[in-house]
C-alpha cells in the first residue's frame, strides 16, 4: 500500500522506495502502533465520532493484527511502505472480511 501517488503519472523511482520505505527496520514497532492506533480509537470514541461499538470492533480488529504479527508469516510479501501502514491495510482487510456482500 502506498501513501501517495494521486496526480503522478509514473510511479516513484526505485532509489526513493528504497529510501522512503521502512518496514524493513519499524517492524520492530509494531505493538506500540497497533496500542497506538487503539488508543486513536478511543480518542474517536469519546469525540463522539465513533460509536462505542465501532470502536470496540476497530480495537478488537487491532488485537487480532498484532496476535497475527506474532507469526512469521505475517511480515512476507509485505510491500507497505511502513509499519503504520501496513496495521491500516491489514485494518481495512478485517473490516472487508466483516462486510457480508
Amino acid at each position: 500500500m502506498k501513501l501517495w501517488g494521486g496526480r503522478f503519472e509514473t510511479g516513484p523511482s526505485e532509489i526513493f522506495e528504497r529510501f522512503s520505505g521502512s518496514l524493513a527496520f519499524d517492524r520492530r514497532l509494531i505493538a506500540a502502533d497497533i496500542r497506538g492506533s487503539q488508543a486513536f480509537a478511543r480518542a474517536l470514541e469519546q469525540a463522539s465520532i465513533l460509536t462505542p461499538a465501532e470502536r470496540a470492533q476497530i480495537v478488537e480488529a487491532l488485537h487480532q493484527i498484532q496476535e497475527e504479527a506474532a507469526e512469521p508469516e505475517f511480515f512476507e510479501d509485505a510491500a507497505d511502505e511502513d509499519v503504520h501502514t501496513l496495521v491500516i491495510r491489514k485494518l481495512k482487510e478485517h473490516a472487508l472480511s466483516l462486510i457480508h456482500i
